[in-house]
């Protein structure tokens, strides 16, 4: 797809990408080798329909109107919500 691409520095920069006949198969480049992946990737991804619910525990008791910060503090990072958060206020000046 570069290689055809109407824009002639880009067409340019990947002539040497091209696959090439070797004994009657094509040898894979590395950009070959890493659409192939991602196809993979993105159909693994189309495939699934995965739906969760994260539930936080007030307290080691679950008793009501009883909220032990460290408890849920431990939780949430267990659960990799802190680091999630984190990377995402990280990206949301470049959004």
């Amino acid at each position: 797809m570069l290689r055809s691409s109407s824009t002639l520095f880009v067409s340019e920069l990947f002539q040497d990408y091209a696959l090439e006949d070797v004994t009657g198969r094509k040898r894979k480049t590395v950009l070959g080798k890493f659409k192939v992946s991602l196809d993979g990737l993105m159909a693994s991804l189309n495939k699934s329909d995965v739906h969760y619910i994260r539930c936080i525990k007030p307290n080691p008791l679950s008793q009501p109107t009883v909220f032990d910060r460290k408890y849920v503090m431990s939780q949430l990072v267990a659960g990799g919500i802190i680091e999630t958060v984190e990377i995402g206020s990280l990206g949301f000046p470049v959004r």
